[in-house]
């Protein structure tokens, strides 16, 4: 909330284009924990981006359409849960081979990244509706159910 949405997600699909590529290129050359290190920073980049851009998606959008604009988000990455699967494969089967998929992936994270960065040079920011307010980890229920524990009993 402390800065403007697009740039984080350039920022962690950026990370999630270095990673990808530097899975590529190092397929099969570097040890099984670099792997996984790569892996790991490809996840945390591009794992962590759909609530972000969630959040600036309702930062743009007129209150009574937020529920449509979510909905409208979720049937994208749904169809990209079914597609990215078979795209996978069909890249895979290509002479690139299975290091191509983490190719296809880079370049995918490497058109997100310019994107936002041309988003960011054309579009002014929207407002933050709502600031940043911490909650507990925990569900409301929690919250309530402590309340109802330290009441004294009735009799």
């Amino acid at each position: 909330d402390r800065m403007d949405r697009r740039l984080v997600v350039a920022a962690l699909a950026a990370l999630a284009f270095g990673a990808a590529l530097a899975l590529f290129l190092s397929f099969g050359h570097v040890s099984w924990p670099v792997t996984v290190m790569l892996a790991a920073l490809w996840g945390a980049g591009a794992l962590s981006f759909y609530s972000v851009s969630a959040s600036h998606a309702t930062d743009r959008s007129e209150p009574e359409k937020i529920a449509g604009v979510m909905s409208g988000m979720l049937f994208v990455w749904a169809g990209g849960s079914v597609l990215g699967p078979i795209a996978c494969g069909l890249v895979a089967d290509t002479p690139l081979g299975q290091p191509g998929v983490f190719a296809a992936a880079a370049g995918a994270y490497l058109v997100l990244v310019l994107t936002n960065l041309g988003r960011l040079a054309s579009r002014k920011a929207p407002l933050v509706r709502t600031p940043f307010q911490p909650v507990g980890q925990t569900s409301v229920v929690g919250a309530e159910v402590v309340a109802e524990a330290k009441a004294p009993p009735q009799s």
